[in-house]
């Protein structure tokens, strides 16, 4: 029972903490609907980011290369949505999961996309690159 009210302590510490810094996404959200529409729409963002850049990258790699992106790319989702639902599992069933989850698959999502940027910008004779940089957009 001790150990039981400690966890609780610190996941409810934890997401003050969190939604404490989740504020300045939405810095006139005063309800929580209001703060889960703002992480929402800030996570569809995201995602449309990452798709524009998946458009743009795919066309500069071979039939072969864009067949292993794609593929990569189901697993990273699955990983992504995957790792969102354990990172806010604390609160989960609590009426500040959805934007812990929406502001998960944003921090991810971005995290992929700057990842996703540095691959394209690497030069020939980087033996790790599928495809030399050719003025990827950022």
């Amino acid at each position: 029972m001790k150990y039981l009210l400690l966890f609780l302590a610190l996941a409810i510490a934890a997401s003050s903490v969190r939604a404490t810094e989740s504020s300045s996404f939405c810095p006139n959200g005063r309800t929580q609907a209001e703060l889960d529409d703002c992480a929402a729409k800030a996570a569809k963002a995201a995602v449309a980011s990452l798709e524009q850049f998946y458009v743009v990258y795919i066309k500069r790699l071979s039939p072969e290369q864009a067949q292993l992106f794609q593929v990569a790319n189901a697993d990273w989702l699955r990983y992504r949505d995957s790792y969102c639902k354990f990172e806010s599992s604390a609160v989960q069933g609590g009426s500040v999961y959805p934007m812990i989850f929406d502001l998960c698959i944003e921090s991810q999502s971005y995290k992929r996309l700057q990842d996703l940027r540095k691959l394209s910008r690497c030069t020939e004779g980087d033996l790790s690159c599928p495809a030399f940089s050719t003025s990827m957009p950022d």
